[in-house]
Protein backbone atom coordinates (compact mmCIF):
# COMPACT_ATOMS: atom_id res chain seq x y z
CA UNK A 1 0.00 0.00 0.00
CA UNK A 2 2.55 2.59 1.15
CA UNK A 3 4.36 1.62 -2.44
CA UNK A 4 1.51 2.46 -4.60
CA UNK A 5 0.77 5.23 -2.67
CA UNK A 6 4.05 6.90 -3.85
CA UNK A 7 3.27 6.32 -7.39
CA UNK A 8 2.12 8.86 -10.09
CA UNK A 9 0.16 7.39 -12.12
CA UNK A 10 -0.99 3.41 -11.59
CA UNK A 11 -1.00 1.18 -14.57
CA UNK A 12 -4.15 1.26 -16.67
CA UNK A 13 -4.62 -2.38 -15.93
CA UNK A 14 -4.26 -1.48 -12.19
CA UNK A 15 -6.23 1.78 -12.06
CA UNK A 16 -9.58 -0.59 -13.59
CA UNK A 17 -8.98 -3.00 -10.82
CA UNK A 18 -8.88 -0.19 -8.69
CA UNK A 19 -11.96 1.37 -10.31
CA UNK A 20 -14.25 -1.51 -9.51
CA UNK A 21 -13.02 -2.77 -6.03
CA UNK A 22 -9.81 -2.48 -4.16
CA UNK A 23 -9.30 -4.80 -0.82
CA UNK A 24 -6.89 -3.70 1.58
CA UNK A 25 -6.47 -5.17 4.89
CA UNK A 26 -5.22 -2.73 7.50
CA UNK A 27 -3.82 -3.88 10.71
CA UNK A 28 -5.42 -1.20 13.30
CA UNK A 29 -3.42 -1.70 16.21
CA UNK A 30 0.28 -1.69 13.53
CA UNK A 31 -0.70 1.56 12.83
CA UNK A 32 -1.50 3.25 16.02
CA UNK A 33 1.57 1.68 17.32
CA UNK A 34 3.46 3.93 14.70
CA UNK A 35 5.54 1.40 13.09
CA UNK A 36 5.66 3.29 10.15
CA UNK A 37 6.59 6.60 10.96
CA UNK A 38 5.91 8.19 7.75
CA UNK A 39 1.90 7.83 8.65
CA UNK A 40 2.91 10.27 12.02
CA UNK A 41 0.99 13.28 12.72
CA UNK A 42 3.23 16.09 12.94
CA UNK A 43 2.70 16.84 16.19
CA UNK A 44 3.16 13.94 17.80
CA UNK A 45 6.11 13.18 15.81
CA UNK A 46 7.94 16.19 16.96
CA UNK A 47 6.62 15.61 20.51
CA UNK A 48 8.04 11.74 20.10
CA UNK A 49 11.21 12.73 18.71
CA UNK A 50 11.59 15.49 21.34
CA UNK A 51 11.28 12.85 24.26
CA UNK A 52 13.66 10.50 22.25
CA UNK A 53 17.36 9.93 22.41
CA UNK A 54 17.50 9.20 18.62
CA UNK A 55 15.72 11.60 17.36
CA UNK A 56 16.11 10.05 13.42
CA UNK A 57 13.92 7.14 14.68
CA UNK A 58 10.90 6.95 16.23
CA UNK A 59 9.83 4.54 18.91
CA UNK A 60 6.68 2.55 18.87
CA UNK A 61 4.03 3.91 21.08
CA UNK A 62 3.95 2.13 24.48
CA UNK A 63 1.07 0.78 25.92
CA UNK A 64 0.30 3.95 27.33
CA UNK A 65 0.32 6.35 24.51
CA UNK A 66 -2.84 3.00 23.05
CA UNK A 67 -4.95 4.03 25.81
CA UNK A 68 -5.04 7.86 25.11
CA UNK A 69 -8.44 8.41 22.58
CA UNK A 70 -7.10 12.24 21.39
CA UNK A 71 -3.54 10.68 19.72
CA UNK A 72 -5.04 7.11 19.16
CA UNK A 73 -7.67 9.66 16.61
CA UNK A 74 -4.62 11.86 15.61
CA UNK A 75 -2.55 8.61 14.33
CA UNK A 76 -5.95 7.35 12.51
CA UNK A 77 -6.44 10.48 10.52
CA UNK A 78 -2.89 11.28 9.77
CA UNK A 79 -3.08 7.03 8.29
CA UNK A 80 -6.11 7.60 6.52
CA UNK A 81 -5.60 10.99 5.00
CA UNK A 82 -2.85 9.93 3.03
CA UNK A 83 -2.49 10.00 -1.01
CA UNK A 84 -3.14 6.74 -1.79
CA UNK A 85 -7.10 7.22 0.18
CA UNK A 86 -7.29 10.54 -1.61
CA UNK A 87 -7.98 8.50 -4.95
CA UNK A 88 -10.86 6.93 -4.51
CA UNK A 89 -14.39 8.52 -4.77
CA UNK A 90 -16.23 6.40 -2.86
CA UNK A 91 -15.17 3.67 -0.12
CA UNK A 92 -16.82 0.45 0.92
CA UNK A 93 -15.58 -0.92 4.31
CA UNK A 94 -16.32 -3.89 6.28
CA UNK A 95 -14.62 -4.40 9.50
CA UNK A 96 -14.06 -7.63 11.00
CA UNK A 97 -14.99 -7.44 14.69
CA UNK A 98 -13.25 -10.00 17.21
CA UNK A 99 -13.26 -10.30 20.53
CA UNK A 100 -10.35 -9.96 22.54
CA UNK A 101 -10.34 -13.80 24.17
CA UNK A 102 -10.80 -14.74 20.00
CA UNK A 103 -7.79 -12.51 19.04
CA UNK A 104 -5.75 -13.45 21.78
CA UNK A 105 -5.74 -17.13 20.69
CA UNK A 106 -5.31 -16.45 16.76
CA UNK A 107 -2.05 -14.36 17.89
CA UNK A 108 -1.09 -16.69 20.45
CA UNK A 109 -1.30 -19.71 17.41
CA UNK A 110 0.81 -17.17 15.48
CA UNK A 111 3.21 -16.73 18.03
CA UNK A 112 4.01 -20.31 18.04
CA UNK A 113 5.48 -19.89 14.68
CA UNK A 114 7.05 -16.45 14.44
CA UNK A 115 9.28 -14.62 16.78
CA UNK A 116 6.85 -13.32 18.87
CA UNK A 117 6.40 -9.72 17.78
CA UNK A 118 2.51 -10.33 16.99
CA UNK A 119 1.73 -10.64 20.19
CA UNK A 120 3.02 -7.05 22.07
CA UNK A 121 -0.01 -5.64 23.09
CA UNK A 122 -1.26 -8.99 24.26
CA UNK A 123 2.19 -9.05 26.61
CA UNK A 124 0.13 -6.51 28.88
CA UNK A 125 -1.37 -7.09 31.84
CA UNK A 126 -4.93 -8.42 30.75
CA UNK A 127 -6.56 -5.80 31.99
CA UNK A 128 -4.47 -3.27 30.18
CA UNK A 129 -4.62 -5.08 26.67
CA UNK A 130 -8.55 -5.76 27.38
CA UNK A 131 -8.87 -1.96 27.32
CA UNK A 132 -6.51 -1.29 24.35
CA UNK A 133 -8.43 -3.98 22.06
CA UNK A 134 -11.35 -1.56 23.26
CA UNK A 135 -9.76 1.42 21.64
CA UNK A 136 -8.06 -0.30 18.51
CA UNK A 137 -12.00 -0.39 17.54
CA UNK A 138 -13.50 2.54 19.13
CA UNK A 139 -10.89 4.45 17.14
CA UNK A 140 -11.32 3.12 14.04
CA UNK A 141 -15.43 3.52 14.60
CA UNK A 142 -14.56 7.09 14.78
CA UNK A 143 -12.58 7.08 11.73
CA UNK A 144 -14.83 6.06 10.22
CA UNK A 145 -17.53 8.80 10.59
CA UNK A 146 -14.71 10.94 9.18
CA UNK A 147 -14.73 9.41 6.36
CA UNK A 148 -18.36 8.83 5.23
CA UNK A 149 -18.01 5.33 3.69
CA UNK A 150 -20.73 4.46 1.04
CA UNK A 151 -21.09 1.21 2.35
CA UNK A 152 -20.22 0.06 5.99
CA UNK A 153 -20.33 -3.49 7.10
CA UNK A 154 -19.62 -4.90 10.61
CA UNK A 155 -18.70 -8.63 10.68
CA UNK A 156 -18.75 -10.20 14.10
CA UNK A 157 -16.62 -13.39 14.02
CA UNK A 158 -18.18 -15.71 17.73
CA UNK A 159 -16.05 -18.16 19.40
CA UNK A 160 -17.17 -20.75 17.08
CA UNK A 161 -15.59 -18.86 14.05
CA UNK A 162 -18.88 -18.27 12.75
CA UNK A 163 -19.16 -15.08 10.91
CA UNK A 164 -22.80 -12.92 12.11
Amino acid sequence: MKRLSRESALPSGLLLHLHLHLHLHLDLYQILRGIDSSYWPRGLKRRAQHLSNDSDRLPERCFEDLLKPRQNDLMMQAFLVKKLFQRFRQVAVATVHCSFERNASQLAACKRCSSGKLMKYFSAPDHIARAIHSEIYRCWDSALVQMSPVANISINVDSNLDFL
